[in-house]
């Protein structure tokens, strides 16, 4: 069921440096990416009545190579594109007002402890996102994670859907992915790049 995780792509607009942002995600799908999350934040991201017209051509985007689309922390703009999904953190919108306005929504939560886990399991969230596990230059201001939390999550809680996050490349993935993580997600890996193929390659299971 939490395949589609395998390979997750967060992007926005303002992390694609080398290619226009709907040829990015072309292309990263075209190469496997099986999940995608639009993060448009930032002081160069899109505002208002742009960041929905982009939503729905990266929703359309898609639906047409059959891939989960989810926003990060946006239920209004989740809803305007009928998103599959929405991804929020613990000082985000709670879980509880998610499902009372948007019930078919998948939902992805990031935890940083054990108890907020257990909450999360309890909530029947869709999937819990660890990071960032690495040091990332993507968001600089997110709590510490590591692998050694990432692998005891992935141990005690078996049942429950894990996506790994933060600094994460070709070289790292492969043990993360053995610790038991459900899916890797990347920004910096992919949209930093010139061969968006060849990115996505070095990262897929």
């Amino acid at each position: 069921m939490s395949s589609y995780l395998a390979n997750y792509l967060v992007f926005g607009t303002q992390d694609c440096i080398h290619h226009e942002p709907l040829t990015l995600l072309e292309q990263a799908l075209q190469a496997g990416i099986t999940c995608v999350q639009l993060r448009e934040k930032g002081p160069k991201s899109l505002q208002e009545n742009k960041r929905i017209e982009f939503a729905k051509e990266c929703q359309a985007l898609c639906q047409q190579y059959q891939v989960p689309f989810f926003v990060n922390d946006d239920l209004a703009l989740a809803i305007a594109v009928n998103a599959d999904g929405i991804h929020v953190g613990q000082e985000d919108i709670s879980v509880e007002q998610i499902r009372k306005h948007a019930p078919k929504l998948l939902i992805g939560l990031s935890v940083h402890t054990k108890a907020q886990v257990e909450r999360a399991i309890k909530q029947k969230v869709d999937y819990v996102g660890i990071g960032p596990i690495y040091e990332t230059t993507t968001k600089k201001d997110g709590i510490q994670s590591s692998p050694d939390f990432l692998k005891e999550i992935c141990q005690q809680y078996s049942q429950l859907p894990v996506v790994a996050i933060g600094g994460i490349d070709g070289e790292n993935q492969h043990a993360l992915r053995q610790m038991g993580a459900s899916g890797i997600a990347v920004v910096s890996a992919i949209t930093k790049q010139y061969d968006i193929v060849s990115a996505v390659n070095q990262i897929k299971e």
